[in-house]
């Protein structure tokens, strides 16, 4: 991830992207001066048709982050294991309860 938005950077991300009929963005300036393989560039008005993709992007951050927490929650679960146990093998996977 970067924050930085140059015209070189944003320029490499459009050449390695899919490439598309129709490019819609927010009204920031750099989007407007790359150049498109395919089509057309417009400005999107009032997110209508990138609200698809940022609910996307928002629903993945949000059962991204969970997962990391379950996953920490169980490596530190076999971690204390380990160590009181140093002499047993254990995985990960015997500390995961089954929802059924």
């Amino acid at each position: 991830m970067t924050w930085e938005r140059s015209q070189a950077l944003m320029q490499a991300i459009e050449d390695h992207a899919p490439k598309a009929n129709w490019y819609f963005s927010v009204a920031f300036d750099v989007y407007a001066s790359l150049w498109y393989h395919w089509d057309s560039y417009a400005v999107s008005e009032a997110k209508t048709d990138t609200s698809a993709v940022e609910g996307n992007s928002a629903e993945l951050r949000h059962y991204l982050a969970r997962l990391a927490r379950l996953f920490v929650y169980y490596f530190n679960q076999h971690q204390l294991r380990k160590r009181l146990f140093p002499k047993y093998p254990f995985y990960i996977i015997d500390f995961v309860h089954s929802p059924i």
